[in-house]
């Protein structure tokens, strides 16, 4: 299985960074059998969706990616958004990073 790589510099102009990783970090598997075009990530809360994480890459189908950003203010609830090659986008709403680690999308 391919491993796709995100890294912290492109989350930072939407989080905060601080000198250590995050509980926040987490895995994101694309089981969707559809690309995955973008991937945004926002503190729950938030009028505006953060940067997309996937910059210039695209997620295919049984891809796995490690999120990894730094947080300085302790927060666990963010909201995801994911869109994808036939236009169809997924939100999920207020999920919390410090108790989950792994995000599949089926």
């Amino acid at each position: 299985m391919r491993k796709l790589r995100i890294a912290a510099a492109l989350v930072a102009a939407a989080i905060a960074t601080a000198a250590y990783a995050a509980a926040q970090d987490f895995v994101i598997v694309n089981d969707t059998g559809r690309t995955l075009m973008t991937l945004n990530v926002s503190p729950t809360g938030e009028e505006e969706w953060g940067p997309d994480l996937l910059g210039e890459q695209v997620m295919e189908e049984g891809v796995t990616a490690t999120v990894t950003f730094d947080v300085d203010d302790g927060r666990c609830l963010w909201d995801l958004r994911a869109s994808f090659e036939d236009g169809a986008v997924g939100d999920w709403r207020a999920i919390d990073l410090c108790e989950i680690s792994t995000i599949t999308l089926s």
